[in-house]
């Protein structure tokens, strides 16, 4: 989705309209005055529609009082704020329901749309005896909205979909929308005491059995037929207007949240719960024009004057295979959980993620339940022979990655730290692209010769095994290192091993990517950035992260060595590469090369930045990186190292199949 131009045009839509409607406001008060003054005229009181009578202008008068008198109504109801609007209709405080855990990912993923849409925390409030689904914001003038959520859509819609209809609400509130619908409601309740007065009027005095050119009723009929004019023109002026906001607002959410599918299977949800679920209480009538959906719209005439457009059609501009994908996501949840329970303790995977140092004192998430629904709902937008494991680790169970039993010789060659360690050493050693020789000396150099001795011996006596099964050494050796030495030597293990192949002119991508395999095994990676991002309480307040508007080079970063790993031709590289920016930013930044002078150092900075922001957002751009990956059915190596390191350093799942690929090392990461 072109979340930008969708953006665009729906501003400029939203221009015109209102201008349309002040301009009929002021075709309003020139209606009163030619309406008034050609009755005057009929009846000889006055010249001109200029020069009227003493009885016109207080007629005139009473027009302008009745609308002042009915916005002051309003005025008033809505001055209050957010919060006093949102125990008006019923709505309690999150945090009163007794589901804890569920307000708590409410709670989240509020704060979550927080960072996105750099707007302050609304109010947040739960209408308890709603089993329809549906959300809205209120508001005052001042920066005080409240964001209400029904109670049913927080029992049927998973953390994805609740994600995307909060963020659909944060939109309206970053779009300006609640102000501005405040002020439009307060100058409709004007038109409406119009309209109001003229009823009354003339239901009195047609009760008493008066005449029809009674002044009462003639009164009465002009306020009727002149409130009915500007209420069923502003109505319709203002239904097009809150159309177009809405477009607004879904483009937005898609800005914000960068998962498209997600709003689509919100909608797809709600629209078949409406049937069944409708709004049930007093306040139905006087807050559909703000909730997420506005009801049914089968009869043309309600077409006309609803506030929201069909949901049908807001799912075929957001993600047109929307409705589909959900399906296949509800049939293939229950049997893709139940592989992954079966086989978590069998599967591992080279470049995996916490799952691997569980036991070693990391930092988790709080709210424990949410991610754990999150992270299988991820997956299902992968390939079903997708098996999840844990935390940034999804593997393809029809690949050859399980891990083989470790030899009796390695297994001897391991028995302490040191020689664990001197066997991580020796895994680069074995690469044919370095310098063996150079290689060794520099570790001598950099630690002592018996230690170099000791390296040297482990290449003689296990450069098989390396070669055969590193994934599984390598796997042994940082589940050992981890339980018995410190953290901050682990650290300086990494720095140590870091500069030697920085110095030997060997850090490339490629060792880069195993690098950063034994910083996630080794539980060595960014825990003071990880635990600001992750959490629950406290997630990017006081946080100097950046915005997505903010983000522009990093994502560029990260998007063209994706592209550039499929080995396609530079012009079809440069081509999908201004494609796929499209969706992150309107700036027309150069492509970066693996081969450019100091990637790695902008990689690592990229990296950090992503890591702060909230993890469904990593989640949704290592998505879309996976689709870019997959999108010709064919997987180079180069493309699965990249999947492996985004989705390790981000700390986020991703799947991927073999495809047409003839790589046979194309796992998943």
């Amino acid at each position: 989705m072109d979340f930008f131009g969708h953006q665009d045009n729906a501003r400029r839509q939203s221009a015109l309209l209102l201008v349309a409607f002040i301009v009929a406001m002021f075709g309003m008060a020139t209606l009163i005055q030619v309406f008034i003054g050609s009755i005057m005229m009929f009846f000889g009181s006055a010249d001109s529609l200029y020069e009227l009578s003493l009885p016109a202008k207080c007629l005139i008068g009473l027009f302008w009082a009745a609308i002042v008198i009915g916005c002051l109504f309003r005025y008033f109801d809505v001055r209050g704020g957010g919060a006093v609007l949102a125990k008006r209709f019923g709505a309690e405080p999150v945090g009163s329901g007794q589901d804890k855990r569920q307000d708590q990912r409410l709670r989240n993923v509020v704060a979550e749309m927080c960072v996105a849409s750099r707007c302050r925390r609304p109010d947040i409030y739960v209408l308890r005896n709603e089993a329809s689904l549906n959300a809205f914001v209120v508001g005052g003038f001042k920066d005080n909205p409240a964001m209400v959520v029904t109670q049913g859509l927080l029992d049927e819609l998973d953390r994805d979909e609740l994600q995307a209809v909060v963020a659909h609400e944060y939109a309206h509130v970053a779009n300006g929308d609640v102000p501005l619908n405040m002020k439009l409601f307060i100058v409709m309740g004007g038109l409406l005491a119009v309209d109001e007065i003229g009823s009354l009027l003339m239901h009195e005095v047609w009760d008493r059995n008066a005449p029809l050119h009674h002044p009462g009723i003639l009164v009465g009929a002009v306020f009727k037929v002149v409130g009915f004019v500007g209420v069923v023109s502003a109505t319709l002026i203002r239904s097009g207007f809150s159309r177009q906001r809405e477009y607004l607002a879904d483009a937005t959410a898609v800005q914000y949240t960068r998962n498209p599918q997600a709003l689509a299977s919100a909608l797809s949800a709600i629209r078949d719960a409406d049937i069944d679920k409708p709004l049930q209480g007093h306040y139905a009538a006087e807050i559909a024009h703000l909730c997420f959906q506005g009801g049914d719209l089968s009869a043309w005439w309600k077409k006309l004057t609803a506030s929201h457009p069909p949901i049908q059609k807001r799912i075929k501009i957001i993600c047109p295979t929307g409705m589909q994908k959900r399906r296949q996501k509800k049939e293939s949840r229950s049997e893709f959980q139940a592989k992954s329970l079966n086989t978590a303790n069998e599967v591992t995977s080279l470049f995996g993620g916490s799952a691997f140092f569980a036991d070693s004192g990391a930092d988790t998430n709080t709210e424990v339940d949410s991610e754990t629904e999150f992270t299988n709902e991820a997956s299902d937008s992968a390939d079903n022979n997708a098996i999840i494991v844990g935390d940034g680790v999804v593997i393809s169970h029809d690949d050859d990655v399980f891990l083989e039993p470790l030899t009796d010789r390695a297994s001897m060659m391991m028995q302490d730290a040191s020689s664990c360690l001197a066997v991580l050493f020796a895994v680069f050693a074995v690469d044919e692209s370095i310098d063996r020789r150079s290689y060794l000396s520099a570790v001598s150099f950099a630690y002592n010769q018996n230690f170099t001795d000791q390296v040297k011996h482990i290449l003689e006596v296990l450069e098989a095994d390396l070669r055969s099964q590193p994934n599984t050494i390598i796997e042994h050796a940082t589940s050992r290192l981890s339980g018995s030495v410190q953290e901050e030597n682990r650290r300086r293990f990494l720095k140590n091993l870091e500069r030697l192949l920085i110095a030997e002119k060997q850090y490339n991508l490629t060792t880069y990517v195993t690098v950063q395999l034994l910083r996630h095994k080794l539980n060595a990676d960014f825990p003071i950035l990880t635990k600001k991002a992750e959490d629950a309480n406290t997630p990017a307040e006081g946080v100097a992260a950046k915005t997505f508007d903010q983000m522009g080079e990093e994502f560029a970063l990260l998007l063209s060595l994706v592209i550039e790993g499929s080995g396609a031709p530079e012009a079809e590289i440069d081509a999908d590469y201004r494609r796929v920016l499209r969706a992150y930013t309107i700036e027309n930044i150069p492509r970066s090369k693996s081969s450019d002078a100091g990637v790695i150092e902008k990689l690592e900075g990229a990296f950090q930045t992503l890591l702060v922001q909230p993890r469904p957002i990593r989640q949704a751009f290592v998505e879309h990186c996976r689709e870019i990956v997959m999108q010709d059915n064919h997987v180079t190596k180069a493309e699965i190292a990249l999947l492996k390191i985004f989705s390790a350093s981000l700390g986020c799942d991703v799947a991927i199949s073999r495809g047409n690929s003839d790589e046979t090392s194309a796992q998943a990461a």
